[in-house]
C-alpha cells in the first residue's frame, strides 16, 4: 500500500529545501505530509512544494486532512498535477460544497485549521480515532479510483 519515504522540495522564506515526506500513496499522488519545522506538520502540494494546510501538531491529523482534501479534489475534478496558480484557479472555479468535507467548500475546510477554535487533542472525544478515520478515507479513495 505505502511505498518508502520520499523527499519533497518545499518552499520556505529562505528558499527551496528538500525535506522528508510521507510515503507516496497511489490514491493521493500530488499531496504529502511534510515537516518544515520540528513538531509542525503540513499538507504539501508536491509539484510546487507549497503548503496547502500547515501547523498540525500530530502527523496523523495532517494525513486525515490530506485524504479529505484529495476526496474533495476528486469530487470537484481538480487536477493537482499543476503549478500553484493553476491549482488556485481550479479551486476558485469549484467553490461548491463537498460531501466529504461535510458540506463545506475547500477554502472553508482549510480555514478551519487556522481557527483559534481548532483543537487537535480532543480529550472529550474518546470515540474518535484519527488512525481509523485515515484508513476509512483511504478505502473511500481506493473505491473511487
Amino acid at each position: 500500500m505505502l511505498s518508502e519515504l520520499r523527499k519533497v522540495t518545499i518552499s520556505t522564506s529562505e528558499g527551496a529545501i528538500a525535506v522528508q515526506a510521507s510515503p507516496k500513496v497511489p490514491e493521493i499522488p500530488h499531496l504529502a505530509v511534510t515537516m518544515q519545522n520540528f513538531g509542525r506538520f503540513n499538507v504539501t502540494h508536491v509539484p510546487t512544494g507549497n503548503a496547502v494546510v500547515s501547523g498540525f501538531e500530530r502527523a496523523i491529523n495532517a494525513h486525515v486532512c490530506m485524504a479529505c482534501l484529495q476526496l474533495a479534489f476528486n469530487e470537484l475534478g481538480v487536477d493537482l498535477d499543476c503549478n500553484k496558480e493553476q491549482m488556485s484557479v481550479q479551486v476558485k472555479e469549484n467553490l461548491k460544497p463537498c460531501d466529504c468535507l461535510h458540506g463545506k467548500t475547500i477554502p472553508q475546510y482549510i480555514s478551519e485549521f487556522s481557527s483559534m477554535f481548532y483543537r487537535e487533542f480532543l480529550g472529550d472525544c474518546d470515540d474518535y480515532d484519527p488512525y481509523e478515520e485515515y484508513e476509512t478515507l483511504l478505502n473511500k479513495l481506493k473505491e473511487s479510483s
